[in-house]
């Protein structure tokens, strides 16, 4: 109860109470958190406070607002800390670090997990020593970012987590307040097979096809993880639609466009393909792989080329010309 008083309070306050909050323990600090578990060393490391730099400033006066200052405040912090530990993000992450005009919300949001912090280390540190007992590799930088408030699907549609991973070294978790524990977990093993599967495979372009598989592998390792968690992004496909996914895949299985990827990412109703259309196909495609070879192991089927995924599945029917 204290919590939500404190959170309702800063929204009216001025720009420099969070940060003084922060010095004067009324809110707690980050913290990162640093273990090895099976050889690997894991760092979970929050831009929380980065987050509050920039709220601070940007809400008290919205010319302010800008690219540049959140390159400033939270974006310039956080390539600092990669080349502080020698880790190589690669350089797409740009695309998940801008500025939002609902300013306080994020700052409310932020404070909100300084709050829960704890439980955030300790169920993504939990993940990721249940996931090194499937799969193990290098050490991992895990970096954790507030979710913009603009972008509501993560709340909404994926219980307040979601998640990119950027090279074989280098994990971003997005969070939102209402994130639940298992979603969390789950969320954190997923990206984990991503850096292992980037690991064995090397760093590469991906065709569509490339690309749905390894969201399958990722969903099939974290399913294996957390047997009980059924993420919404690999439910079946609505009934109809599976055909004419699978169609569209067909035709586009050896682009590189983006766009199109997108389209099947977030929905293309013009087209017939339902949100996460390649989430929810690739996912399938593997789980048909696996039940016709159950004897194949984590390590034998994440290095699996797509092609002989398909061959050894129901859907080999896409290799056709």
């Amino acid at each position: 109860m204290l919590l939500i008083i404190l959170i309702s309070s800063l929204i009216s306050c001025s720009k420099t109470t969070t940060l003084e909050d922060i010095e004067e323990g009324k809110i707690p600090s980050q913290s990162t958190t640093e273990f090895t578990h099976n050889g690997q060393t894991f760092y979970i490391i929050p831009l929380f406070e980065e987050v509050l730099n920039y709220t601070s400033t940007a809400k008290g006066d919205a010319s302010l607002n800008t690219k540049d200052l959140y390159y400033e405040d939270v974006l310039k912090p956080f390539q600092e800390k990669l080349d502080n530990m020698n880790k190589d993000a690669g350089t797409y992450y740009f695309d998940y670090f801008f500025p939002t005009k609902e300013v306080e919300k994020l700052e409310k949001n932020t404070v909100e997990l300084l709050g829960n912090q704890q439980l955030i280390n300790e169920s993504i540190k939990a993940s990721l020593i249940k996931s090194t007992e499937h799969l193990s590799g290098s050490d991992k930088v895990i970096f954790l970012l507030p979710s913009n408030p603009e972008l509501t699907v993560v709340p909404e549609k994926m219980e307040g987590i979601s998640g990119v991973t950027f090279s074989e070294e280098v994990i971003l978790l997005q969070i939102h307040p209402s994130f639940t524990e298992n979603a969390l977990k789950y969320t954190a093993a997923h990206e984990y097979h991503h850096a292992i599967n980037m690991e064995m495979n090397g760093m590469k372009m991906e065709t569509l096809i490339g690309m749905t598989l390894n969201e399958g592998k990722a969903d099939s390792f974290a399913r294996i993880v957390y047997p009980d968690y059924r993420a919404k992004w690999t439910e079946p496909l609505p009934q109809g639609s599976e055909e004419t996914v699978l169609a569209e895949l067909h035709k586009n299985l050896d682009s590189y466009d983006l766009s199109i990827y997108y389209e099947f990412f977030g929905g293309k109703p013009s087209k017939g393909l339902p949100m996460w259309s390649n989430y929810r196909i690739g996912f399938s495609i593997l789980q048909s792989y696996l039940h016709a070879h159950p004897e194949t192991s984590v390590e034998e089927w994440t290095m699996l080329e797509p092609e002989d995924i398909l061959h050894g599945s129901e859907y080999r029917q896409l290799l056709t010309e």
